[in-house]
Parts: structure tokens; C-alpha cells; sequence
């Protein structure tokens, strides 16, 4: 059995409401282990009624390889949460061996991507091959940002 700390969180929208039917995904960025388990390489903590959430998740800064989550706010279009509808990218983070740790004092300055507040939907597309980060703002203009990866 792996150690693990607890991260806490929260996400609101610009106008304060809080997210439904949404996750904070942590997606470990290579293979590690720990002595001789394996670390599990997306773990997912689901966001509550209030906005928060918490998650015990490995304190990657104890591997071997020098590897970081990748942390990603994820809606869904349900309860069931099977049909995903957004997926932002909010930073890296390396999860301490310490107690008490909030997702936000974890993510790196600066990488923490905010949109503007018009912005109404996120989503991907592949066209002719080629996967875009689709915007749709309120005022109805699209911004299509071409070869994105998360």
C-alpha cells in the first residue's frame, strides 16, 4: 500500500456560482513507483454542491522519476458524469510528503489559466485531422486555438 496526502480544493466560476456535475482530475506525467507499487497515473476527486473537493493522492516529490500532475478541472454534461462537456488545464503541481496542502498553494505562479469572464463553453475538436480548443463566447465570436494539447 502507497502512502498518500490529502489535497484540498475549490473552484467557482467568475459570477461565484459553483460548478455541478464537475472533478479535479490529477494526471501523474510518467511511470513511478514507490519501493515496488506502481502509482496510479490519473486519480479524480469529485467537486461537491459548495464548489469543494478532496483527494489523498501519492506526494510525488518521494519518486524516481522527476514527474509532476497535471491538474485539469473536468464538467460533465451529468449526474453520471460520462459525457464530458469541458476541460480546463489549471497548472503542474508536485504533491508535498507534508499535511494540509490546498491545490491552489500547490500550483506553480503563473500557470494557473484564467478565462475571460464572456467566455460561455470550452470544447475539442479534431478538424481535418487536426485536434483545436474550441471558445464560444457569449457575444457569439469563436476563438479556435489549432494543434492544442493539454
Amino acid at each position: 500500500m502507497i502512502a498518500t496526502r490529502n489535497v484540498t480544493g475549490g473552484v467557482s466560476f467568475p459570477d461565484d456560482s459553483y460548478p455541478i456535475f464537475s472533478s479535479v482530475e490529477f494526471v501523474l506525467t510518467g511511470l513511478d513507483i514507490n519501493g515496488y507499487v506502481v502509482i496510479p497515473k490519473i486519480v479524480s476527486a469529485q467537486v461537491d454542491a459548495n464548489g469543494t473537493f478532496s483527494v489523498d493522492i501519492w506526494p510525488n516529490e518521494l519518486g524516481y522519476q522527476n514527474t509532476k500532475y497535471k491538474v485539469f478541472f473536468v464538467e460533465y454534461s451529468n449526474s453520471f458524469r460520462n459525457v464530458e462537456t469541458s476541460r480546463r488545464y489549471l497548472g503542474d503541481i508536485t504533491v508535498l510528503d507534508v499535511a494540509g496542502q490546498t491545490l491552489q498553494g500547490l500550483l506553480d505562479a503563473g500557470s494557473f489559466e484564467t478565462l475571460p469572464s464572456e467566455a460561455c463553453l470550452l470544447f475539442l475538436r479534431v478538424q481535418s485531422g487536426v485536434q483545436q480548443l474550441c471558445v464560444l463566447f457569449s457575444n457569439g465570436t469563436t476563438k479556435v486555438i489549432e494543434n492544442w494539447t493539454p
